[in-house]
């Protein structure tokens, strides 16, 4: 990637962003990471300790725990919604030691996002941490 493949892309969302009249409150970006929870009991590494990256295999006895986050455009940040793989949210997959407040926890079949959870976040989480008033 390189500034001159990148600039066009900004040039033209800075022109949908003036032509609509568009306020950094409600421009958002929506991620999905995730990361595989739990410790391998079996851990190798494919590679050569002359090149700066190697290959990590993983054991099949962990999940896949994906994250729904999101940010707008004046710095402010939405809660969070952790997805865990199971019927429902189990109260020992967060630490009582350190809780973390206003963050959703759901779960489904997969540990993956679908259209429910979507939705779901759309209307409890989305709709109910973003400012109300839009001219915020």
């Amino acid at each position: 990637m390189s500034t001159s493949n990148i600039a066009p892309w900004f040039g033209r969302l800075s022109d949908v962003i003036h032509h609509y009249n568009l306020i950094s409150s409600r421009i958002f970006n929506i991620d999905e990471p995730g990361f595989q929870e739990g410790e391998s009991s079996i851990r190798k590494d494919a590679g050569s300790r002359a090149i700066k990256s190697s290959q990590r295999g993983s054991s099949a006895n962990t999940a896949w725990i994906s994250i729904i986050e999101c940010i707008c455009a004046n710095r402010t940040r939405l809660h969070p919604t952790v997805l865990f793989k199971g019927e429902r949210p189990q109260p020992n997959w967060v630490s009582i030691d350190r809780p973390l407040p206003r963050w959703n926890y759901q779960a489904t079949n997969t540990g993956w996002v679908n259209s429910y959870i979507t939705l779901s976040w759309l209307k409890n989480c989305f709709n109910e941490t973003r400012p109300a008033d839009p001219s915020q």
